[in-house]
């Protein structure tokens, strides 16, 4: 018997009920979130090798955003595929080799590395997120940029209010960005 008989073998006799089962288990790739704070490091983002000149840095990260979002796209694909397709979605070699010709083993681990991918993605593009919004200078709806010469009583009073808004300013911007990148995905 060939080596891709046996796989179709062990994959016409594996326990169809079982598998799905065990992939109902998991949730669909849009519902996994990142990993928690602090276990992907910055330095994943590979950031340093960026130019520190800010609107070339910007473009750069805008691609790599970009980027991040096609690979996690991919990545739910593949998911929810394996999801929905169950062991069919597993290839011969990684079902043989890798798993032993144990058809849920093989449904688990891959379900889980394709949940490993998506909450990487996802924290990689939190990362490029929070470096995009120290550049991030626009004018959210709610605020306006004010430029005015004052006396110097004056003056200290605006840039107490401008230190006290400096942290909605940035959860606006923060929500801003995040909507976008929402609108996006959904209409992807």
């Amino acid at each position: 018997m060939t080596f891709n008989e046996k796989a179709s073998q062990v994959r016409d006799e594996a326990d169809k009920e079982a598998i799905a089962q065990l992939l109902a288990q998991y949730p669909w790739g849009k519902d996994v979130g990142p990993r928690p704070a602090g276990t992907v490091p910055d330095t994943s983002a590979d950031l340093d090798s960026l130019t520190s000149e800010p609107i070339k840095r910007k473009l750069k990260l805008e691609t790599r955003v970009q980027t991040y979002r096609a690979t996690l796209a991919r990545s739910i694909a593949k998911h929810d595929d394996l999801k929905r397709r169950g062991l069919d979605e597993v290839g011969y070699y990684d079902l043989m080799v890798c798993y032993s010709g144990n058809p849920l083993n093989a449904c688990r681990h891959t379900m889980e590395l394709h949940e490993a991918h998506i909450s990487y993605d996802l924290s990689i593009l939190e990362i490029l997120d929070r470096e995009l919004s120290k550049l991030d200078e626009s004018i959210p709806p709610g605020f306006v940029l004010v430029d005015a010469v004052l006396p110097a009583h004056q003056a200290f009073q605006v840039r107490k209010w401008a230190e006290s808004a400096k942290t909605r300013l940035n959860q606006a911007r923060a929500k801003a960005r995040m909507d976008t990148r929402t609108e996006k995905r959904d209409s992807e």
